[in-house]
Order: structure tokens, then sequence, then C-alpha cells
């Protein structure tokens, strides 16, 4: 059975979205802010270890998404820094 995920196509894709913008923002030597649910958060550079660990979460999430949509069975792998 493939792996599948807690979130909505919708959801992840935005997700995946603003933590690839912050990513490039702190790789990039600025700070980003972000908000939700109505509290909000800045991030530095010493946040970009924890954004890269999102953004591939995030990415993992769509590959399960669009795995099930193509009914492919997929094991997920999860990198080990």
């Amino acid at each position: 059975m493939a792996a599948t995920s807690a979130f909505d196509l919708a959801e992840v894709t935005e997700q995946k979205a603003r933590w690839k913008a912050a990513y490039n923002a702190l790789a990039s030597g600025k700070n980003y802010s972000m908000s939700a649910g109505g509290s909000s958060r800045t991030l530095t550079r010493q946040d970009l270890e924890t954004t890269r660990d999102q953004y591939f979460f995030w990415s993992q999430e769509l590959q399960k998404i669009e795995a099930n949509k193509q009914g492919i069975n997929m094991k997920m792998i999860t990198p080990i820094n």
C-alpha cells in the first residue's frame, strides 16, 4: 500500500513554497518572517537547517500525494545528516 499524506494538495503546495522562500532568503543572508493562524515567526540564518528540514518534509508529503494519484507504491527514505 502506498504511503499517504495527512494533508491535502493545496496545503502541501503552499507549505512547500513557504519553506522554499524561507530557505532561499536565509541562504542569501536575509531574515524571513512568516505568519499563520494569527501567530508570526521570524527566521534567521541560524534556522537554516530547520528550514531545510521543513522543505524536505513538505517535498516528501507532495511525493506521497502524487504517488497516490498515480497508484504508485513508494517507500520513504529519511536522510541522515
